[in-house]
């Protein structure tokens, strides 16, 4: 493993534990971890201790497609989110209730043993 790798590591763990331990919910650190996580990505490749291959970006005819990829899947992503939206409200008249699932809200283990 390389240097880079156990930094992205560490990153992402340390990320992870703050998110479950307590910031469960807040929008500003999950999207925050992932751009740090991407910046520290950006730094490493400017200052080249984290190659391309390792990123699986090695083969230079390859940039293309996969950035053309990542494009249409965002342009997906974020037409779908309206789509979904007009479907929900054109077919549904209520929105689902949730009521059953307040049982398992009340502690870990319920949850856990919920799923």
């Amino acid at each position: 493993m390389t240097t880079f790798q156990q930094r992205a590591l560490l990153l992402t763990v340390i990320w992870l534990v703050i998110v479950i331990v307590r910031f469960r919910r807040s929008i500003i650190v999950l999207v925050g971890g992932l751009l740090v996580l991407g910046l520290h990505t950006l730094v490493a490749v400017a200052y080249g201790t984290a190659p391309l291959d390792e990123l699986g970006l090695g083969v230079a005819h390859l940039w293309l497609p996969t950035i053309g990829f990542a494009l249409s899947w965002l342009v997906l992503m974020l037409a779908y989110s309206p789509l979904a939206d007009w479907l929900a409200t054109r077919f549904i008249e209520t929105p689902p209730n949730l009521e059953s699932f307040r049982v398992i809200q009340q502690s870990a283990g319920k949850l856990v043993a919920g799923m």
